[in-house]
């Protein structure tokens, strides 16, 4: 397994601890969508059941990115345009 699809489904599973350590490694990874266009904070929000730990981890790594990495981490919208923050608003 590739690390792209891994820490999106470290997020959804809410394997924070395992999660970390791919993001040390690599905090750009943050950055990427998997194939509903979600990054792995939108993944630890909407997980089933709930993962803050999950989240709270995902935003340790938020002042390894520049900026502008950040906002598009953040404002990323998924398939049907939800960015994690209106996901966290409807649980």
């Amino acid at each position: 397994m590739s690390s792209k699809p891994a820490v999106h489904q470290l997020a959804r599973e809410g394997q924070s601890n395992l999660l970390r350590i791919q993001l040390e490694d690599n905090p750009d990874l943050l950055l990427t969508v998997d194939t509903d266009s979600r990054t792995p904070l939108q993944n630890a929000v909407g997980a089933v059941p709930p993962a803050p730990t999950t989240v709270s981890t995902i935003l340790d790594f938020l002042p390894q990115l520049e900026p502008e990495q950040r906002t598009k981490m953040l404002e990323n919208q998924d398939e049907v345009g939800s960015t994690a923050l209106i996901s966290a608003g409807e649980l």
